[in-house]
């Protein structure tokens, strides 16, 4: 366990660290304030004129991780240009030569028509074909895959058809379900008497449905009435 420890990385069982280096306590407390006040009075500037003080998290042109391998694409999709005017960093997608054996249209729609042979092949992923370029999608498309057994046993089991689209494509088709991490103010759009209210319900909230969305958004009393 680390204590009072600032800046620093790979240690066990320190104090009174400052940049992986050991101080004694007394050194650790007189340094510690000074260090701090240099960051405050005189902090980091990045070239979009953005200030990062004591406290702040790194700028993101310092990730060693391209913006379109974060987390943060997957709620917030732009492209290469506006990524790189923010000062992100972007990942250029590395060049596949994959044999292709299987065109996604040739996999059949049910899944009782789907051979065994099919574990041997190495199937084209459908975007390459929508979009005709070999990168796919250009959301880290793989451009290709393959079936594995679990897969198969799995689709078999269930009854699905065999999916069409690598393993990246498919993950960013789920996560455009998710709403994106932020709150927007609305009014309950219930309109029926009995809900705790006469006639329209007037209940303001939060939610993570913004007023563009087609869902219709209760409160929480109306909501609750309704499931029961």
């Amino acid at each position: 366990m680390l204590n009072d420890c600032f800046g620093c990385v790979g240690l066990r069982s320190k104090k009174y660290c400052i940049f992986n280096k050991q101080y004694s306590k007394e050194e650790y407390k007189e340094l510690l304030p000074k260090i701090i006040e240099h960051m405050n009075s005189m902090p980091y500037t990045d070239e979009q004129g953005r200030v990062y003080r004591y406290g702040e998290f790194f700028p993101p042109h310092m990730s060693i991780f391209g913006y379109n391998h974060s987390q943060g694409y997957e709620y917030f999709i732009i492209p290469k240009e506006e990524a790189e005017k923010n000062g992100f960093n972007w990942k250029i997608p590395d060049v596949k030569n994959y044999s292709i054996t299987m065109r996604s249209e040739q996999i059949p729609d049910n899944i009782n028509e789907v051979k065994e042979d099919i574990l041997d092949e190495v199937v084209e992923c459908e975007h390459v074909i929508l979009n005709n370029h070999s990168s796919g999608c250009g959301v880290d498309c793989a451009t290709a895959f393959r079936i594995s057994r679990q897969e198969l046993d799995f689709y078999r089991q269930m009854k699905l058809p065999l999916p069409r689209q690598c393993f990246n494509c498919r993950h960013i088709d789920r996560i455009k379900w998710r709403n994106v991490p932020a709150l927007y103010s609305r009014v309950c759009m219930c309109e029926e008497s009995g809900h705790n209210h006469i006639g329209k319900c007037t209940n303001e909230f939060e939610t993570s449905y913004p007023s563009n969305r087609p869902e219709i958004i209760y409160c929480e009393k109306c909501y609750q009435q309704e499931v029961v």
